[in-house]
């Protein structure tokens, strides 16, 4: 299982977010393995989704702000 505190790490680091490609190559998995554990999250309330400006941008996910 991919540890939460991992994923909250580089998406600390990149505040604009990052897509689940970005942060599977960051973790050293597939892309496949992340896109469940981050809805799961989001779902908490731990981290959200941005939407997209474009039709051809990719989804990025960040830290929800107020997070403690």
């Amino acid at each position: 299982m991919i540890a939460k505190q991992e994923i909250f790490q580089l998406l600390q680091a990149a505040p604009g977010g990052l897509t689940s490609v970005e942060i599977a190559a960051g973790l050293g998995v597939s892309s496949h393995r992340v896109g469940g554990r981050l809805s799961k999250l989001a779902a908490y309330g731990e981290i959200e989704k941005l939407k997209n400006l474009l039709p051809s941008d990719k989804t990025k996910w960040r830290l929800i702000s107020n997070r403690k």
